[in-house]
């Protein structure tokens, strides 16, 4: 009797789950101009980026973004930081706020991003000696540290 029990709760559970993952995924989409205005109003802080993200910008969206650094490289006045990204974010206007910490710890926001050669490229403004042997990367799912050579760039392996 109590596995009788134990069985019509757990399916019962089940069956919660999945019309709650159906109704998810029928959920409209946000518009376009409406992605680009939380993007571009999203400041997130490092130590509670995933969250910040997913309340700024809203949970499916985030769980839709699927992207890996290519490039990062020093420039004049600060860094630039290029993504390969998968569909859908590869197609949208709207750019998700990636942060770059640097070796000697400042915690930098894109100034501003672009599509180029079907890369999204971010651009970071930083003090002109804030250079260093490694730069951390905080982007949807991932934090990650990427070290540069000695010119201050990294190209990811093919």
């Amino acid at each position: 009797m109590r596995r009788l029990g134990l069985a019509a709760l757990l399916f019962g559970v089940a069956v919660l789950l999945f019309a709650a993952v159906v109704a998810w995924l029928a959920a409209p989409e946000i518009s376009p101009e409406e992605l680009l205005r939380r993007c571009e109003a999203c400041k997130p802080e490092w130590l509670s980026y995933q969250e910040d993200i997913k309340g700024q910008i809203g949970a499916r969206p985030v769980a839709l973004w699927r992207g890996e650094p290519v490039s990062v490289r020093r420039t004049g006045s600060g860094w630039e930081v290029a993504f390969a990204l998968s569909p859908p974010w590869s197609e949208y206007g709207a750019a998700v706020p990636v942060l770059l910490r640097d070796s000697l710890g400042g915690e930098l926001i894109p100034e501003s991003s672009r599509m180029e050669d079907g890369l999204r490229v971010y651009r970071y403004k930083s003090a002109p000696d804030a250079g260093g042997p490694w730069v951390e990367l905080h982007y949807p799912h991932t934090e990650r540290r990427i070290v540069l050579d000695a010119a201050g760039a990294w190209n990811r392996p093919e």
